[in-house]
């Protein structure tokens, strides 16, 4: 089995940058939970 790599315009951090400022755009609240695990989960109201 074989991938093929696309390149992107735009690096994880910027893309990360991207979504944070989405976030908070878009919710009022925002609370974060930071565990142990590979993804804590993220709640918006």
């Amino acid at each position: 089995m074989s991938f093929i790599k696309y390149p992107l315009p735009e690096s994880v951090l910027q893309a990360t940058e991207q979504r944070i400022q989405w976030v908070m755009d878009n919710f009022s609240r925002i609370c974060v939970s930071f565990s142990g695990e590979k993804t804590p989960p993220l709640c918006c109201i």
